[in-house]
């Protein structure tokens, strides 16, 4: 429910964090993503209604005991690629 790049929280929930299994091109789910996997991952955002008070509060970082504040991930890719 958070991915890391380069050893850095990078994407956390309520963003839709999807796994690829590159090998046979099928959706990973949660129980079924193991280390070392050939994966691809794609972030997808999410829809308004997570990203208002009561769903952080819900279901935002805090959930996963990160005291970060949430920073949608592809308005900030977004905003890198324009800037």
């Amino acid at each position: 429910m958070a991915a890391y790049l380069n050893g850095k929280i990078d994407v956390t929930i309520p963003d839709l964090i999807c796994c690829c299994d590159m090998d046979n091109n099928e959706p990973i789910t949660n129980p079924n993503c193991h280390q070392g996997s050939n994966v691809r991952v794609v972030v997808l955002p999410v829809p308004k209604e997570f990203v208002t008070d009561k769903g952080l509060s819900t279901f935002g970082p805090a959930y996963l005991s990160l005291d970060i504040p949430y920073s949608a991930a592809v308005e900030r890719y977004k905003a890198q690629q324009n800037g």
